[in-house]
């Protein structure tokens, strides 16, 4: 039930348009991470850490242009989330989750 809150509140996020505020936790961050790496066709299947997959992402992102203010928001989440470097199975599963979700 946490990790679908954390989804839902990330969802929330991006889909408001004028939105100014930032992630929250390493869970929303890796929610969002992995709606970026399937965004950006990265695999899913890295187990890096937090630290590095943000670096992959960050680096990835230079080239990608967001289509809307959606994909907007998650590039400005990403970018500012400063992270507290600790994987643990719910980040991995939030990560995933993001992967596949469906936009």
């Amino acid at each position: 039930m946490i990790i679908d809150l954390v989804c839902e509140a990330v969802e929330i996020k991006i889909h408001f348009e004028n939105f100014t505020g930032a992630l929250q936790s390493n869970y929303e961050f890796a929610y969002a991470l992995g709606l970026m790496e399937k965004k950006l066709g990265i695999d899913m299947d890295n187990k890096s850490s937090l630290h590095q997959l943000k670096e992959l992402v960050e680096d990835r992102m230079k080239q990608f242009e967001p289509a809307d203010y959606i994909e907007a928001n998650l590039v400005k989440l990403i970018r500012e989330y400063r992270i507290d470097d600790s994987m643990g199975a719910e980040l991995e599963e939030l990560i995933k989750k993001g992967y596949e979700a469906v936009n």
